[in-house]
């Protein structure tokens, strides 16, 4: 595997006047709403921010079409490219999902590595290797579990590094899984000024946006955790559809406000919150998950709750953004702990806001530029390698005199 050497490099000036393709599958949305948007344009945005020109391919598979042909015919020569997938198979990505043009970018990626530019993919998800996520499909969409493998496939044949948002989920990923250009690029955050401070005397607030119901969003033993205590409030954000489908299940919550905002209209919870809470029973396919909103949560400066042993929990205590707890009685502890002593929470706001810039979009960014330079240069010295055997090997003669 390549490892990258993080160093402040000045990337408009490494790269000089070489483009970065960024491919997607998908339009890139300018404001983005839902997670899986929202990472998309902000690694856009943090590329352009580090002073890299970027070509963008985006849109259906005809705009990609037109776009692959403008960008290689221009002349320009390619730093470099990194595609974003969706969470559906890129030959099912057209509105309609009708799968015209399957390996058309795998091709484009073939033809840019033949010419010594690297290609790397972010691979968003694989929660169709779940048997009790991928059962609920539709029964048309069935089929698509087909593309699923096809793209494995063609991945580990024609990309030359793979991120994903945790290593855990290297495993589940056919075809990939024994690959070795294979590391971790999560979610980052966008860096936001404020100055917090925390009231003792009102209620610890807590945050919580995310999904709400089924085995993947099971926030059943959270809301027991804060439903039985004092002097603690939650505000819930999740989609107004969700709610309706448990609020029975959950009746009057005495410390809980629930609010169905997206976008812009979530800045105004992160403020006024003091911790981000993400605690939800613990299944083996949220063990690599990595949410969107966790790299919102540390950009606001704000500590994490979750769950310990798995990928969200790790990173929280390694890098002191919070605490990670596995049981619902070690959250009702924490939560109490954190309540009574104000200056715990204090601190640890303190120290994220000390470490943030390494979980910033921008460092996500240059963590993509490290990797395909490093082969890049891999690649010369291959070839160079090659070429001093290929001298080595020739035989030459003193011509002979006549």
């Amino acid at each position: 595997m390549i490892e990258p050497e993080h160093h402040g490099i000045d990337w408009s000036g490494e790269i000089g006047n070489q483009a970065l393709i960024f491919h997607s599958p998908l339009p890139i949305a300018l404001d983005p709403i839902s997670g899986s948007a929202v990472r998309p344009a902000a690694m856009l945005r943090a590329f352009r921010d580090l002073g890299v020109k970027v070509a963008v391919i985006d849109g259906d598979s005809r705009q990609r079409q037109d776009k692959w042909a403008a960008t290689l015919s221009s002349g320009q020569s390619i730093f470099g490219v990194y595609s974003e997938f969706s969470t559906l198979p890129i030959a099912l990505a057209d509105p309609d999902r009708v799968p015209r043009a399957p390996s058309q970018d795998f091709r484009q990626f073939t033809r840019l590595r033949d010419m010594g530019a690297p290609v790397s993919v972010f691979y968003r998800d694989v929660y169709w290797r779940f048997p009790h996520l991928s059962r609920r499909l539709p029964f048309y969409k069935k089929p698509a579990l087909a593309f699923y493998w096809l793209e494995a496939w063609q991945i580990a044949r024609h990309v030359d590094h793979v991120f994903l948002p945790s290593m855990r989920m290297k495993d589940y990923i056919p075809f990939v899984r024994g690959r070795a250009g294979v590391s971790a690029l999560p979610p980052g955050g966008k860096l936001q000024q404020m100055m917090r401070s925390i009231k003792a005397d009102q209620p610890l607030r807590l945050f919580y946006v995310g999904g709400v119901g089924g085995e993947q969003y099971d926030i059943d033993p959270m809301l027991r955790a804060i439903e039985v205590m004092g002097g603690v409030r939650l505000t819930l954000c999740c989609r107004e559809m969700d709610w309706l489908k448990v609020r029975a299940r959950y009746g009057k919550l005495r410390n809980v406000d629930v609010v169905h905002h997206s976008g812009a209209q979530l800045e105004q919870h992160y403020r006024e919150a003091d911790v981000f809470i993400m605690w939800r029973r613990m299944g083996e396919y949220l063990r690599f998950a990595m949410p969107v909103k966790q790299g919102e949560a540390i950009g606001w400066g704000l500590p994490i709750v979750t769950n310990a042993d798995c990928e969200m929990g790790d990173t929280v205590e390694r890098d002191g953004l919070g605490w990670a707890v596995r049981t619902e009685n070690e959250l009702a502890a924490l939560l109490k702990r954190l309540r009574d002593d104000r200056k715990l929470v204090a601190a640890k706001q303190a120290e994220i806001m000390d470490v943030r810039e390494q979980h910033s979009w921008e460092s996500r960014a240059r963590a993509v530029l490290e990797t395909l330079q490093a082969y890049r240069i891999r690649s010369e010295m291959s070839t160079f390698g090659d070429l001093r055997a290929a001298v080595s090997s020739t035989e030459y003669r003193l011509p002979s005199s006549q």
